[in-house]
C-alpha cells in the first residue's frame, strides 16, 4: 500500500512539473531568440531580404525559415515561389537548391552541415543557400491525381471541377479543394484529392487525402506508372485525428498491375511515416499502380498521402 501511495505522489508531481514546463515553453523560445538576436527584425528587413531571394530563387529550389513562428511571415512575402507541393514538402531530394531564411541565428532542421554557398544579413534576418543533390522523381503521384481512377468498393467516384471548397481555417480541418473525387453525397468527407494536412509534428505536409468509407476499401489507380528502383509512399492523419491514439489501425496496401505487391499499417502515434516499396526488378517498365485504404471503423481517420517513384 505504501509504494503505490509514493507512486501516486510522484505521478501527481510528474504532471505538474509537466504543465509547468509546457506554460514556460513560449516564454524560453523567446528569451532564446532576445539573447541571440539582441534586436527585432521589422518589415523593411523582410522586404530587403525577400527583394534578394526573389532575385535569385530558380524554379526546382526551396525555401523555408526558422524559427517555426516565422513561416507565415516567410510565406506573406515569398508564397508566390512555393507551390502546393513545395509548402508542404516531405523531403528534399527533388530540389535543387535550399534557401533558408533564419531571425537571431536561428538554425532549421533542414540545414546541411557545411557552410552555405551564399549567406547575406539584413540586421538580425539571415538569407543563406545551399546547393542539393537533385533527384527528380521518375514519377510523382501527387501531381497526377486527376488522371486517376477512384472507386469506393466497385462504385466509381465523380471527379468534380466545382464541387465546392470547405475548410482550411481554425478548427475547421484540413481544406476540400473544388478540384476532387467526391465518393459520397452525405459523407462530406468522403472524397479524394489534393490538400494540404498538419501531421503530428503541426508540420504542413501536402498529400491526397484518401479518408476511409470502413472495411470497404477505397481505391486510386493511377495509369501508366513510369517504374524505377522503389516506391516511396510518405503518409499521416491530420494531427488531432491522431494525437489521442484512439483510433483503430489503417490499413495502406498498394497494387502494381492489379498485383498486391504490399500491406502497409499505419497507427495512432506514428505521425508523417515513410514506406518503401523495392521495385528495382521492374525498373522501366510502365504500369497501372492502385493504392487502397480502409478501416475497421472509418470515424475520423482522416489519412492522407503522398508518394513518387524513384532512383536509388
Amino acid at each position: 500500500m505504501q509504494s503505490k501511495r509514493i507512486i501516486k505522489i510522484l505521478r501527481r508531481y510528474f504532471n505538474i512539473f509537466t504543465c509547468i514546463a509546457i506554460a514556460l515553453l513560449p516564454f524560453l523560445e523567446m528569451t532564446r531568440i532576445f539573447l541571440l538576436g539582441r534586436g527585432e527584425v521589422n518589415e523593411e528587413q523582410w522586404d530587403k531580404a525577400a527583394a534578394v531571394a526573389h532575385q535569385q530563387f530558380r524554379r526546382g529550389d526551396l525555401i523555408v525559415s526558422t524559427p517555426l513562428w516565422t513561416d507565415p511571415l516567410m510565406r506573406w512575402k515569398l508564397g508566390d515561389l512555393l507551390s502546393l507541393s513545395d509548402a508542404g514538402y516531405s523531403e528534399l531530394k527533388a530540389y535543387n537548391n535550399l534557401w533558408v531564411l533564419s531571425v537571431a541565428g536561428s538554425h532549421h532542421e533542414l540545414e546541411p552541415k557545411h557552410s552555405p554557398s551564399y549567406e547575406k544579413h539584413f540586421a538580425s534576418l539571415t538569407l543563406k543557400k545551399w546547393p542539393l543533390r537533385s533527384i527528380a522523381p521518375r514519377y510523382d503521384f501527387f501531381s497526377h491525381i486527376s488522371e486517376a481512377e477512384v472507386s469506393l468498393g466497385t462504385r466509381p467516384c465523380r471527379w468534380n471541377e466545382r464541387g465546392g471548397s470547405l475548410g482550411g481555417g481554425l478548427n475547421t480541418g484540413p481544406l476540400r479543394p473544388e478540384r476532387r473525387f467526391q465518393c459520397s453525397r452525405a459523407k462530406h468527407w468522403l472524397w479524394v484529392g489534393q490538400t494540404v494536412i498538419e501531421d503530428l509534428e503541426l508540420k504542413a505536409r501536402a498529400c491526397i487525402w484518401q479518408h476511409p468509407d470502413g472495411p470497404t476499401p477505397i481505391r486510386s489507380t493511377f495509369p501508366s506508372v513510369l517504374l524505377s528502383d522503389r516506391l516511396v509512399f510518405y503518409g499521416g492523419l491530420y494531427y488531432m485525428h491522431e494525437r489521442d491514439h484512439a483510433g483503430p489501425p489503417l490499413d495502406f496496401s498498394i497494387e502494381i498491375a492489379g498485383v498486391k505487391v504490399a500491406d502497409f499499417v499505419h497507427r495512432d502515434g506514428e505521425g508523417w511515416k515513410r514506406y518503401l516499396l523495392d521495385t528495382h526488378r521492374l525498373k522501366g517498365n510502365v504500369a497501372d499502380v492502385t493504392v487502397s485504404v480502409s478501416a475497421k471503423e472509418p470515424h475520423l481517420r482522416t489519412f492522407c498521402w503522398t508518394g513518387f517513384s524513384e532512383e536509388k
